[in-house]
């Protein structure tokens, strides 16, 4: 897809304040990387570049509020708009212009177990590596969580950005940093510890019967240090098969080889299985799967707020009966990206809350942090309140496709 001018424009207004990057204007240089691609050593180089080591580390501990918005101060001024701003234009101008942009990239399957045991270490949840590569796809693109999300981005999908450099983590991330440094003439940053405080102990384990892929592994046991097997043991043919189906871009766009037959690459993950599925359904408090199910094939329902929440229902089989009318959201960016996954996937339509008046439906259910808030919005619009199903989430809610 070629796009014009103003539509690369406007694609990079959306996206690219987004990105995971680090820039250094000076140099005109900017440094795109991913989660479990080495984010934290790069982050943390960059922290001690700019004297602001103490700030990341601090961030990292409950007495530690306010710490990090002091750290990206630098990176919310006017200042730094003007710097974004040139590095869009000279995007734009084709090549990147006149700034050199690097990414970091990782191994997708090396990435995906890192993955797996991050988004285990995060929750409280027992499960195993396939069963965590039998989630929706949607889990692991550009829509999904951040640690699970593919490293291609939508920039490089649409063909607006283009790297002068990749360079994989592969090679030594110290090698790659201290590259950077002599190339562009940088302070040194590599002397410091990774601020990584979760990082998993990998040995073997004895006793095992059955693929390593098959283990159930603990949150809890991870949290304590307990070890896992080493990465290269949960990868086995089938969970070759399915990180590929996953991560197809990023081995493409990357040249990461994925040894597989020509037989195999067209793999699809098809079934979630009954943990992966329980998975999701833990992902929401307040008892909002249970609620949701007890009303029944014969409601029409509509989904208003936290709208992160929705797709966990919606890709379950529990809930293929559902009468779904349409998802409403607040946000233009967040509709964009939901219309793409539930639109294409589930033909349910994602809608700004105006557009309730124009829907047939029998109940609003409502999920916010602040649920007075969005009722208001609701009975504003003309929505009668009999129809309110409101479950509050939890101040710790964290849903599974955070960014």
């Amino acid at each position: 897809m070629k796009l014009s001018h103003s539509e690369k424009k406007a694609e990079l207004g959306r996206h690219l304040s987004a990105a995971s990057m680090l820039l250094f204007p000076d140099q005109r240089l900017a440094v795109f990387f991913s989660p479990k691609a080495a984010a934290s050593s790069i982050l943390n180089w960059y922290h001690r570049i700019h004297g602001l080591e103490q700030y990341a580390k601090d961030a990292r501990t409950k007495f530690g509020a306010g710490k990090y918005e002091l750290m990206l101060a630098h990176q919310s001024s006017a200042t730094y708009g003007a710097v974004l701003e040139d590095l869009r234009e000279s995007i734009l101008r084709g090549e990147s212009g006149d700034w050199t942009t690097v990414k970091i990239v990782r191994d997708p399957y090396d990435r995906a177990v890192s993955a797996f045991l991050m988004v285990l270490y995060l929750r409280n949840h027992t499960l195993s590596f396939r069963d965590f590569l039998s989630l929706p796809k949607a889990h692991f693109t550009r829509f999904g969580d951040g640690h699970c999300r593919q490293q291609f981005s939508e920039l490089e999908r649409l063909g607006v950005l283009k790297f002068n450099q990749i360079l994989k983590i592969e090679t030594g991330i110290d090698n790659i940093l201290g590259g950077l440094e002599k190339q562009f003439n940088l302070a040194s940053g590599l002397q410091s510890q990774s601020l990584h405080a979760n990082k998993a102990r990998y040995e073997p384990v004895g006793g095992m019967t059955g693929p390593v892929s098959e283990l159930p592994i603990a949150s809890e046991g991870l949290k304590l240090g307990k070890p896992v097997p080493p990465r290269q043991a949960f990868l086995d043919a089938h969970t070759k098969q399915a990180i590929y189906h996953h991560y197809r871009e990023d081995f493409e766009a990357y040249g990461y080889p994925h040894g597989l037959g020509a037989g195999d690459t067209g793999f699809s993950v098809s079934e979630i299985t009954p943990t992966a599925r329980n998975f999701m359904r833990d992902e929401l408090t307040g008892g909002l799967y249970s609620l949701v199910k007890a009303l029944g094939p014969d409601q029409r329902i509509v989904f208003m707020g936290a709208g992160s929440t929705f797709m966990e229902f919606l890709f379950d089989k529990e809930f293929e009966n559902q009468q779904i009318v349409a998802v409403l959201d607040n946000a233009p960016a967040t509709r964009e990206r939901w219309q793409y996954i539930l639109g294409y996937n589930l033909n349910i339509p994602v809608l700004a809350p105006e557009d309730v008046t124009t829907l047939d439906f029998d109940k609003l259910v409502i999920t916010s942090r602040d649920i007075p808030v969005v009722e208001a919005q609701m009975k504003a619009l003309g929505v009668d309140e009999n129809k309110f199903v409101s479950v509050k989430l939890l101040p710790e809610f964290h849903p599974l496709n955070m960014g």
